[in-house]
């Protein structure tokens, strides 16, 4: 299969180390006394070892011819023989005979007593959740060797796989249309008619832009359609995430012509669903991250003006410090005559405009002292104030921690998002505000306490852009802002995989056993750190334990730096790129990871060259247009995209 190639199979190494060899194929006495008990001459002795060690090896016996020479090579030295070349292939009774007795010595089964079923039951119970061909062959693998099965030939193992995943798929198309009506058929199918030259279909792979207020109105209402079209999620409430992610890939890449080609109705209504549903979590994320990227705005541009603010009343903090300075050398002119201090404070306030100008002056540079951002807020929120309540309804944030406060103000300032008064009853708690924010928001008015309604709304949304960040606040029907904690797997499935879990990590599987062997790290390195401490010039610990890291001194350029460059493009001459990713294909094949989402074949011609000029076209950001007009051959804008 070309999608799949044989990386997904045992095989030899193109070239083993010393150690390697010795690692792998040096046979032990046992092993030894098994091949002088059962073979007689040369040849033989070195074929059944041959066979032996590539059945511990490979988990199968490949051909003679097959075997590389440097194996062969060292086989022969470790049976003090001459470098045979298998000249005289053993008779195919003698070789049947080998594989019995090699079977029966490692105790292992041939694939035909019963290997197929264990492939059968573990692929099909794994296709569920699992896509890639390749991933689906490897854990057959893995099941046959566990099960002290021999391997089959690859082409065996990849026909069983194949069919086992069709059958899933076939199962899970069904699965997803059981309760699709004839409404909902229609407009699945009305996704595919053509309207103004253009299908819906063609319309929903359309990609977000900026962050703007136009974008974000034409987001919105996009969210709005693709949810009027189908309610999706009940029709997926049984099929894994990967699967839904699987077919909705495989649907974006086909075109309108290709999904008409599909003959499975159920197949073809999957594949749209699943789509569909992709497209609107996908738009739920966008219009989150726009959220995101607004609020930051806001906050960066308050930040921006405050700090031209500042710099506009730096004069006006130079004239209230002079007015204090002068207060105080009067102070101390008059120590004792209070009567003759408060005329001469007042005559001080009269030179500089009087009581009531000082007390503005006051107001207007305390407004936003200790770098107070919060108040200019506002003023760049209220453009679009509109839109993000049109969001909030729009979205379901939910609390992803105990505490509900903040999604409690969310709803409390959609109760009166139409309000036109600046002050809000105080019925609900602050607890999710910081204390300057809270300043901000409470004031007193008719002695009482209320909240203003500005500072308010700009403060919920804002704690909202953090709780998203951090994980507090979730997105239902989201992918990135989703719930964490629906991602984990519940505790009991756990505690069966800790065991096997903390032994591929090399850690204790008890809690005090972990906390044992992490202080004995820590305390391992610790000790290092001290013993190399004296000869550390660039770690410094100062008298209050603090640690100082010193900066590095750059290495001064070496003189034959220059003529080593000049020599490296004297003898590496200029190369196209083109030619470039063809070599590196050559050599690494890295095509075969491309292909349709499915992992089917490819029914691209010659689909080598198509995939290296995609690659091409993409990497050096020239785009599917630009590449097919300065490209001859059968490389189009359509076909570009496609892949």
């Amino acid at each position: 299969m070309a999608s799949i190639e044989r990386t997904a199979y045992p095989r030899f190494k193109p070239s083993l180390t010393a150690n390697e060899l010795h690692a792998l194929y040096c046979p032990s006495d046992d092993e030894r006394d098994f091949i002088s008990a059962h073979a007689r001459g040369d040849i033989q002795q070195l074929t059944l070892l041959t066979l032996l060690k590539c059945q511990q090896h490979l988990g199968y016996l490949p051909a003679l011819t097959d075997v590389p020479q440097q194996i062969r090579t060292y086989l022969c030295q470790q049976l003090h023989l001459l470098p045979l070349m298998y000249a005289h292939v053993e008779a195919e009774k003698t070789l049947y005979r080998y594989r019995q007795l090699i079977r029966a010595y490692l105790d292992i089964k041939p694939y035909g007593a019963g290997g197929r079923h264990i492939v059968e039951t573990a692929v099909q119970k794994a296709a569920y959740t699992m896509s890639d061909p390749a991933d689906l062959i490897n854990l057959a693998v893995e099941h046959l060797i566990e099960q002290r099965f021999e391997l089959p030939a690859f082409s065996t193992l990849d026909r069983s796989v194949m069919h086992v995943r069709h059958g899933v798929h076939q199962d899970l198309y069904t699965r997803i249309t059981a309760r699709l009506g004839t409404s909902e058929r229609d407009r699945l199918d009305a996704l595919l008619q053509i309207r103004d030259g253009r299908t819906d279909f063609n319309r929903i792979k359309a990609t977000p832009r900026q962050a703007t207020l136009k974008h974000l109105r034409r987001w919105t209402e996009r969210l709005k359609w693709l949810e009027s079209i189908l309610p999706t999620r009940p029709f997926l409430t049984e099929i894994a995430h990967t699967k839904v992610q699987q077919f909705a890939a495989e649907a974006a890449a086909l075109d309108v012509g290709d999904i008409h080609d599909i003959h499975s109705p159920d197949r073809r209504y999957s594949l749209l669903i699943c789509f569909l549903y992709q497209a609107q979590v996908q738009t739920r994320d966008e219009l989150v991250d726009m959220l995101l990227k607004r609020m930051q705005r806001i906050t960066t541009s308050a930040k921006k003006q405050l700090k031209e603010l500042q710099d506009q009343h730096r004069e006006l903090e130079e004239q209230m410090l002079a007015v204090f300075a002068d207060v105080i050398d009067e102070t101390i002119q008059t120590p004792d005559d209070n009567a003759e201090l408060g005329r001469g404070v007042r005559r001080i306030f009269k030179d500089y405009g009087g009581a009531e100008a000082l007390r503005a002056r006051y107001e207007q540079v305390s407004a936003y002292h200790n770098n107070n951002y919060r108040p200019l807020m506002w003023g760049f929120y209220s453009p679009y104030r509109a839109e993000l309540f049109r969001l909030s309804h729009l979205l379901t944030f939910r609390s992803a921690t105990q505490d509900q406060s903040l999604i409690d103000a969310l709803h409390f300032i959609q109760r009166f998002q139409h309000a036109k008064r600046d002050h809000l009853p105080y019925e609900i708690s602050l607890d999710f505000a910081s204390v300057r924010w809270q300043a901000l928001i409470r004031t007193r008015r008719h002695m009482e306490t209320v909240l203003n309604r500005r500072p308010l709304e700009v403060c919920v949304f804002n704690y909202l852009d953090h709780g998203l960040r951090c994980g507090d606040i979730y997105v239902e029907g989201s992918d990135a802002h989703a719930d964490y904690r629906q991602q984990l797997l519940p505790w009991a499935e756990c505690v069966s995989r800790l065991p096997a879990y903390c032994q591929a990590l090399q850690v204790a599987p008890t809690a005090s056993g972990f906390v044992a062997e992490l202080r004995e790290r820590l305390r391992d390195v610790s000790h290092r750190v001290d013993a190399t401490y004296p000869d550390n010039t660039e770690l410094t610990i100062d008298e209050a334990g603090t640690p100082h890291l010193k900066r590095l001194q750059a290495q001064p350029v070496p003189e034959e730096l220059q003529t080593i460059e000049a020599l490296l493009k004297e003898r590496m001459p200029e190369r196209h790129l083109l030619d470039i990713l063809k070599n590196v294909h050559h050599w690494v094949g890295y095509t075969r990871h491309f292909g349709p989402p499915s992992g089917a074949n490819p029914k691209l011609p010659d689909a080598v060259l198509r995939y290296i000029f995609t690659v091409f076209g993409y990497a050096s950001e020239l785009g599917p247009s630009q590449t097919a007009r300065h490209t001859n051959g059968p490389i189009s804008r359509q076909v570009l995209g496609f892949v």
